[in-house]
């Protein structure tokens, strides 16, 4: 709504307050981004009331209308035509001289210095001003912003030349009064500069559609073409050509050379090189004076390694890293890149050198990650990766399938198709003809079942057994033996280094022992060498999170890139380490932020510490107070701020808190002066929220401003479905971090692991890899070097199935100690006896039973 609420008026937004401003519990008015620039801060908090009856009882006219009968002591000498001056206007300079010190106490309030406003009940009475037009232009002045019409100059600047430098100092326009230059409603020039300074063409874009917006308010081509041109050239940069044509369809058709300049960049974006190349010279001939035709030429030149072109290029371009690339290209020098280059010109030069000398790529892909110019990019790495097969991990034809999709260039789609694996159609393995055969060897109907949970192998010979007992032996890894008409089936798992690789289902003798067969077990080596590969030890995942991309994560995934690259607060829930720290990290790194991810432990302090680490001190604030210092909300400013274990902040540093996430100012302790902060504040707890809010320990309105978006992580048990794909990377990912040789996983051990609780979630199942890692000297990480799949498992209870447990322990213990005498049992527990037999059924328990068992043994 905030980007489509640039093409309204102000008339228009005014009308919009009654109908979307609400009022909290304090009195203070919240308002859409997009209207928050009509209401000056100082105007938002009123007493309790008075903002419900502006909103409820302002007409269209902008006057209010009188609310029931008037009070007993109601002022009438302000009804009086003399007396009209303290009525029209929203808020006055000088408070009333016919009130006297009671009324004014009680009718009249000071806002800010020399500012006062009378009670609007009061004010209806004689139909003064509410929340109008008029009122609301003499709180704030006029703005571009604020959808006013230009006048003045810049009415001149906007009918006249769209120059390419803005011709007024950028404050001249009119920022909103928050003095946010990021606020959603700047004005237009604002926005357009703000995209002509941007270091990534990603963010210029979006800055481009702001100032189009206002433009098109605003009624004024000529800076509508000159937004989208500089829109057209970002979006050429950014290597989206769908952009670019509708950018382009916006602004119009340019004039030679200008035309023949931008169908050469066009070309290039598209991955014809080499026509591009021959449209650039064709350029340069007819018109030198262009420095972008040299620079295409000479691009063109490094990607196609045309030295030629270098030597012709280089002339005329202007010094600096881009002229170093050229010569280093005509003189054959293969040194790494200056350190002083911009992203551009250093990815030139590693690629220059990668060309040169196969097997120093490594620099080339580095730069590479960092390089602003899509097209470039697209260019350069398919170029290596055509050349230097072995270069082409998934990771790396993933980035540039992104880019190229983005691009929707059908001559880049060809060529880096080309560069994916074909499917090889690979020889039947000889474990398989093991299997076969041992099973063609067998008497009795017997099934084979391995491989993936949801696509498993089946093989096996005779009768076919009940589809439900494969599904449910592959699932459990064993079946209590089924009665069939023909048949009686039992299966059992086929174990190999511990963990299991396969499971096996016979037919069998009901009066014979159920034990598994030598033979059968004999297969766990042929099964395993079947078993679904782990995944490849090299490829350390880039991000973060670690999922197979399948649910939940998926929905968790899905939201996070959502909300990433928004301002919105996240509050992010899920049981102790399920990885609240690392999907703060994740959203940050997704956000563009260029500041610092800073992360506060709120459990980890005291109430007086954590205020100080969070909005820092001024010397002599306290004791140990020897010099100012910046707090973490301060530091981290243009960054993410995540506050962990968010549930354990005191009463007090909730309502501090809430004013950052209000106001977006701090104040140090001890100090009387207000900081304003850009910064994103991120939230996690494992508790319950809502429980807290419902009994009164945790703020309502902190809850509801924190909770802009929530990320539920689940728990580990949720995900035991991607532990195939887990605990192979993360293993790798350990053995790196601790300068280990990432070892080899049996086959089974991530099914193995995948049936334990782990109730410490990832924290628990990390710290049971690191210790396996230790105790590995192999090569090969087996299940038996974990003590965890030794133990018995964790049992684990909700509340009314432990009380139970508890309560039915407690009475077979009081019993035995009494010898079974019930009268004594019950008055040791304190209650009757019949309410003793009372509880015993209730809970299961065979008094009856429990003394036989109790008398047949040794006391």
């Amino acid at each position: 709504m905030a980007l489509g609420s640039v093409l309204f008026d102000r008339k228009t937004r005014t009308r919009w307050i009654p109908l979307l401003g609400a009022v909290d519990a304090a009195g203070t008015l919240r308002l859409p981004p997009f209207l928050e620039a009509l209401i000056p801060p100082w105007f938002r908090h009123l007493p309790i009331g008075w903002w419900v009856f502006l909103l409820s009882r302002t007409d269209p006219t902008g006057r209010l209308l009188p609310e029931g009968p008037p009070p007993q002591d109601f002022p009438w000498a302000l009804l009086e035509p003399a007396a009209r001056d303290c009525l029209d206007p929203l808020i006055l300079r000088q408070p009333p001289q016919l009130l006297t010190p009671a009324q004014l106490e009680r009718w009249v309030i000071q806002l800010t210095e020399n500012v006062w406003m009378l009670d609007p009940r009061l004010r209806a009475w004689g139909r003064g001003q509410g929340i109008g037009l008029e009122a609301l232009m003499a709180l704030v002045p006029p703005s571009l912003a604020l959808g006013d019409s230009a006048t003045g100059i810049l009415a001149e600047v906007l009918a006249g030349p769209a120059t390419a430098a803005l011709p007024l100092p950028m404050d001249t326009y009119g920022y909103p009064l928050s003095g946010d230059p990021d606020h959603p409603c700047a004005d237009p020039f604002h926005w357009l500069g703000e995209g002509m300074r941007a270091s990534r063409a990603e963010e210029a874009l979006g800055a481009f559609q702001w100032a189009h917006g206002h433009f098109k308010r605003l009624n004024s081509p000529r800076w509508i073409r000159k937004v989208a041109s500089e829109a057209t050239k970002a979006a050429l940069v950014w290597g989206d050509l769908p952009m670019a044509e509708s950018w382009r369809a916006i602004r119009g058709p340019e004039q030679a050379p200008v035309l023949e300049l931008e169908t050469a960049e066009f070309t290039a974006a598209q991955g014809d090189w080499e026509q591009a190349a021959r449209l650039a010279r064709r350029l340069t001939q007819s018109h030198p004076e262009l420095p972008r035709a040299w620079i295409l030429l000479a691009q063109s030149a490094l990607l196609l390694e045309r030295l030629d072109w270098v030597q012709e290029a280089l002339p005329h371009l202007e010094p600096g890293g881009f002229q170093e690339v050229l010569k280093a290209a005509q003189s054959g020098q293969t040194l790494l890149p200056p350190k002083r280059l911009d992203p551009e010109a250093r990815m030139l030069w590693a690629f220059h050198r990668a060309m040169r000398e196969p097997g120093v790529s490594g620099d080339f892909w580095l730069a590479w990650e960092n390089c602003p110019h899509q097209p470039l990019r697209m260019e350069a790495g398919i170029r290596l990766l055509e050349r230097e097969p072995e270069q082409r991990t998934p990771l790396r034809l993933l980035e540039l399938q992104t880019m190229v999709d983005r691009n929707e260039s059908t001559l880049l789609k060809t060529r880096l198709a080309a560069l994916w694996p074909a499917a090889i159609a690979v020889a039947e393995p000889a474990p398989l003809r093991m299997l076969e055969d041992w099973l063609r060897r067998r008497k009795q109907p017997t099934w084979l079942v391995w491989g993936h949970c949801d696509r498993p192998n089946i093989l096996g010979t005779g009768l076919q057994p009940p589809p439900s007992a494969l599904i449910t032996l592959h699932e459990n890894g064993r079946i209590e033996p089924l009665q069939t008409k023909e048949n009686t089936w039992w299966g059992h798992s086929l174990l190999w280094e511990g963990s299991p690789v396969g499971s096996v289902l016979m037919a069998v003798d009901p009066a014979a022992p159920m034990q598994v067969q030598p033979d059968a077990q004999l297969l766990a080596p042929w099964l395993a060498r079947l078993a679904p590969a782990p995944g490849s030890r090299e490829a350390i995942a880039t991000k973060h999170l670690l999922t197979d991309g399948s649910e939940p994560m998926a929905s968790v995934l899905r939201e996070l890139a959502r909300v990433a690259p928004s301002e919105l607060p996240v509050l992010i829930l899920g049981p102790t380490g399920s990885g609240k720290e690392l999907t703060a990290l994740e959203i940050h790194e997704r956000s563009g932020r260029r500041g610092p991810f800073r992360p506060i432990n709120c459990s980890e302090y005291a109430e007086t510490l954590l205020e100080s680490e969070l909005f820092g001190h001024m010397k002599g604030a306290f004791t140990s107070a020897d010099r100012d210092r910046k707090g973490a909300i301060e530091s981290t400013e243009g960054g993410t701020l995540f506050l962990d274990e968010v549930a354990d902040l005191s009463p007090r540093l909730q309502s501090l808190f809430l004013r950052v996430l209000q106001e977006k100012e701090i104040r140090r302790v001890g100090s009387d002066r207000v900081h304003r902060v850009d910064v994103r504040f991120l939230a996690a707890t494992h508790r319950s929220l809502e429980e807290m809010v419902a009994s009164g320990a945790f703020r309502r309105d902190l809850y509801y401003r924190l909770k802009g978006v929530v990320l539920t992580l689940p728990s580990l048990r949720e995900r035991r479905h991607e532990f195939p794909y887990l605990i192979p990377r993360l293993t790798a990912r350990i053995a790196q971090e601790a300068n280990l040789t990432s070892p080899e996983l049996s086959p089974g051990l991530a099914a193995r692991l995948a049936h334990q609780p782990w109730p410490g979630n990832f924290r628990e199942l990390r710290h049971a890899i690191e210790g396996a890692l230790l105790r590995c000297t192999d090569g090969v990480l087996k299940a038996s070097q974990f003590p965890e799949l030794a133990a018995p498992p964790v049992q684990e209870h909700g509340w009314n199935e432990a009380t139970r447990s508890f309560q039915r322990n407690l009475l077979l213990a009081t019993l035995k100690q009494h010898r079974f005498q019930i009268t004594e049992a019950a008055q040791t527990l304190g209650i009757t006896r019949p309410a003793l037999y009372t509880a015993a059924k209730r809970l299961g328990l065979d008094l009856l039973a429990e003394r036989k068992r109790w008398d047949t043994t040794d006391h």
